[in-house]
């Protein structure tokens, strides 16, 4: 800032060569133009009432007193008072005479001007800011308290000001004195508002990974499925805090249920387990004997896994099954000479394994003795059991065997029916093979009685002196397939009794001293028709073997089968065979034999309508010989009779 030193008026008479009008002042004259008399004053000139000697410029009526000057640089109407200088009037036109700017480079800073919270003197009442009463509120910032530190102060302290060390100017937080909670902070799960919105936990934006693992309970059963889960501060509605259900879609099913014996971990537990367990419509029993002594006609009684040393016997019309099927399901009969079951009335089991039954009938299950009822079996297995009849089954009389995708094997009867002694009944999806007996190594049919079986059926590897396969002592047997079997007498199959037949049967690949596929005896009545009989071998009678019996055949097929005499057919002992409608074909005498098609030791066979091949389907050596003649005969698709002797 520039001060500049001026000097007020002072008049030089000296440079005046004749002394100017004198005005005499007159003693009314007070020098006070305000309450001048109109009198001339002395040394007047300019006529403002002020004498020359205290007038600072007397040629200027409106400057007659020295007065105080100030430099106003920004023009803000205050000068700086370090300017000051006396003058008649204001030395350059940027000068004022009111002082008091405390910076005059700045036309905002000035003793009129509002103070502001900037920091600076703007009134220039050396107060600043907050210091200052005056100063103007608008340009304050609301304050709050910050106890807590988190940047968000409590709205209850809010105060103005410039200024706010230590404090916040961001209002907000619920709880001054918990750093964690103001309106930034992350609502966790914790039954507080951390983000100061009046919202708690679930009911607001939370991060759910605060909170606690929740599972579906589907079932209601008060246990929740691993499966299905989600995070969250409280339990939503349909789930649990624990993951203990093994299945949420039975409500049976859970850690306090107890364990049944149904095939299911009941509780949840795989420590526990439910072998050994017995369950007659929710009752548990741990003897099989004591569930069957008080089951009611119509009862089904479960089985869980075990292996039970027993011998049973059934009054009620009763299922009995097992929880998760014969693999792990024994019932084992010890070698006691009895019978694993005894039934006394209708009776299914399904899904056991039968082992070690010995007794003198059916050594797995004896339906024969009582016979009051039907027996039936389904998916069971058959495993070295022996009686003198029915190794592994002796079925009940006049009443119904069933037998459905079960397994007999390494069953034996020292006299019939290595793993079945059959009355009627029906089998179907079961396999019987490796069983061994004096008559009938697979099954035995008796008198009278018919089995049906499927192709699904396989009757195989069974061994017998009379009758690997099956013997039907007077039954029948339909569509039932035999092979690979073993006998002295009738590999495949021996039939004796009137009455006995067979019918679209598949006999093949089995192996006799007498009849590999089939050997009949007794003198009695047979028929067997819509059969095959191939490729089994013999020495003697390779296809059939007929002995002393009249033997009806019709639609069947001897093909590709040997022996020594008789590669198809060998007739002795008076045995009469009719042959129709059927195929004999490719069948060979070996080792020097006779009658490749047929042979006659003693006999007669008529033939009608049969194929006996030619060419490539020849028999070999021929097709007929009559063995007390010596003669071959060459068949024909004609009628034609032939005895021992000849053929006409």
């Amino acid at each position: 800032m520039t001060i500049l030193l001026l000097f007020a008026c002072s008049k030089d008479w000296s440079f005046y060569t004749t002394a100017p009008d004198v005005i005499p002042v007159t003693s009314e004259d007070s020098g006070d133009p305000n309450t001048d008399t109109g009198d001339p004053v002395e040394g007047d000139a300019d006529g403002d009432g002020h004498r020359s000697t205290e007038d600072c410029d007397d040629n200027d009526p409106d400057a007659w007193e020295f007065e105080d000057w100030y430099a106003d640089d920004d023009a803000d109407g205050f000068g700086d008072p370090l300017t000051l200088t006396e003058d008649c009037g204001a030395p350059v036109d940027s000068w004022v005479l009111e002082p008091g700017d405390c910076d005059d480079t700045d036309a905002n800073i000035h003793p009129n001007a509002p103070e502001i919270c900037d920091g600076i003197d703007n009134d220039c009442d050396v107060d600043v800011d907050d210091a200052d009463d005056s100063v103007d509120p608008s340009t304050q910032t609301l304050w709050y308290t910050d106890l807590d530190g988190d940047g968000f102060g409590d709205d209850a302290t809010g105060l103005l000001a410039c200024s706010g060390l230590g404090l916040s100017d961001v209002g907000g937080d619920c709880d001054d004195d918990n750093v964690d909670i103001h309106p930034d902070a992350t609502e966790v799960c914790n039954d507080v508002d951390d983000d100061c919105d009046s919202l708690i936990d679930d009911d607001d934006t939370v991060d759910a990974t605060t909170g606690t693992w929740y599972y579906i309970d589907a079932d209601g059963d008060g246990y929740g499925d691993q499966s299905t889960s989600l995070q969250a501060c409280a339990k939503p509605d349909g789930y649990k805090a624990n993951k203990k259900d093994c299945d949420d879609d039975d409500a049976d099913v859970n850690p306090d249920a107890d364990e049944l014996c149904d095939g299911v971990d009941n509780d949840c537990d795989s420590s526990t387990s439910e072998d050994g367990t017995i369950d007659l419509g929710g009752v548990l029993y741990t003897d099989i004997q004591d569930a069957l002594d008080d089951s009611l006609t119509g009862d089904t009684i479960t089985v869980c896994d075990g292996t039970y040393n027993v011998t049973l016997e059934n009054v009620a019309d009763v299922t009995l099954e097992s929880a998760n099927g014969s693999a792990t399901t024994i019932l084992d009969g010890s070698s006691t000479s009895k019978s694993i079951i005894k039934t006394a009335n209708n009776l299914t089991v399904i899904g056991f394994t039968f082992q070690n039954g010995d007794a003198p009938v059916g050594g797995g299950i004896d339906a024969f003795t009582n016979s009051v009822g039907d027996l039936t079996i389904e998916d069971c297995i058959f495993d070295s059991n022996a009686a003198v009849y029915g190794g592994g089954v002796a079925g009940p009389q006049d009443h119904d065997l069933t037998v459905t995708d079960s397994e007999f094997y390494d069953n034996e009867a020292s006299a019939s029916g290595g793993a079945l002694y059959f009355f009627d009944g029906t089998m179907s999806g079961t396999l019987v093979h490796d069983n061994d007996a004096d008559f009938g190594g697979g099954l035995f049919i008796d008198d009278g009685y018919s089995v049906t079986a499927d192709s699904t059926t396989e009757i195989y590897d069974n061994a017998a002196t009379y009758g690997g396969g099956a013997m039907l002592s007077g039954g029948s047997l339909t569509d039932a397939y035999l092979y690979n079997n073993d006998a002295d007498n009738g590999g495949g199959v021996l039939m004796t009794l009137t009455g006995a037949s067979m019918d679209g049967c598949t006999v093949e690949d089995n192996t006799a001293d007498y009849g590999a596929g089939v050997l009949t005896e007794d003198y009695a009545s047979l028929t067997i028709s819509n059969s095959d009989l191939s490729s089994n071998v013999a020495s003697y009678g390779g296809g059939l073997y007929v002995y002393g019996s009249t033997l009806t055949v019709s639609s069947t097929t001897l093909d590709g089968n040997t022996a020594n005499y008789g590669g198809g057919a060998l007739i002795h002992g008076g045995g009469t065979v009719t042959i129709s409608g059927s195929t004999v074909t490719t069948n060979g005498a070996t080792g020097g034999g006779n009658g490749g098609g047929a042979i006659l030791f003693d006999g007669r066979m008529e033939s009608s309508s049969t194929n006996w091949g030619s060419g490539s389907t020849d028999n070999s050596p021929e097709d007929i010989y009559s063995y007390d003649g010596s003669k071959t005969h060459t068949g024909t698709t004609g009628t034609f009779n032939c005895t021992a002797t000849s053929c006409n």
